[in-house]
């Protein structure tokens, strides 16, 4: 029976310390993720508390969101067996966005995989504020000087992701009186 008691000590050390409140005498975790995670979606994740923060990695759809969960596990005494499932479920999400294999290697500490995350969401979020600007501004074309500028316009524009670039050409609509003059400002003609 001793083996037994031991067998179960060793088991419990595996568990995480702040999940062990959620065990009972079976050595069993119990945990609703589900209703975790909706615990946490109004609080801060870097002040939520490791299990909190590592749910949001599950169910988090904002993007920011996630990074401070990240950022609070970072902070936090994460065992390195969690550490180690974090770092995976980036290297997933690196894959689903086509990252490079060069990268997802690179992905070795918590840190590391935490800054790549951040990195490729600010560009994922820089690159849809363009997408954006870009559409307006065709819509905008379209609207002032017809569908024939709007046309030329976008093909000026695909590819533009240069904020200073893109905030001038909302000058230019407002300033030029012909497609034409508009087509060649934003060309830089």
């Amino acid at each position: 029976m001793e083996g037994a008691a031991e067998q179960g000590k060793e088991l419990e050390e595996l568990v995480p310390k702040e999940l062990r409140p959620f065990m009972y005498g079976q050595r069993v975790v119990l945990l609703d993720e589900e209703a975790e995670a909706a615990k946490g979606a109004s609080l801060d994740l870097r002040k939520a508390g490791c299990l909190r923060a590592g749910l949001a990695l599950r169910f988090e759809q904002d993007p920011a969101r996630v990074a401070q969960a990240l950022a609070a596990l970072q902070e936090l005494e994460v065992t390195p067996a969690l550490q180690e499932a974090y770092v995976a479920w980036i290297r997933l999400q690196m894959i689903d966005w086509n990252g490079s294999e060069e990268t997802i290697g690179w992905l070795n500490t918590l840190k590391e995989a935490t800054k790549v995350y951040t990195n490729h969401i600010s560009k994922v979020a820089q690159a849809a504020e363009a997408r954006g600007l870009r559409e307006a501004y065709v819509e905008t074309a379209k609207w002032k000087f017809g569908a024939d500028a709007a046309e030329r316009l976008a093909d000026v524009l695909s590819g533009v992701t240069d904020r200073s670039r893109l905030e001038r050409l909302g000058q230019l609509l407002a300033e030029c009186e012909t497609a034409d003059e508009l087509i060649a400002k934003a060309r830089g003609d």
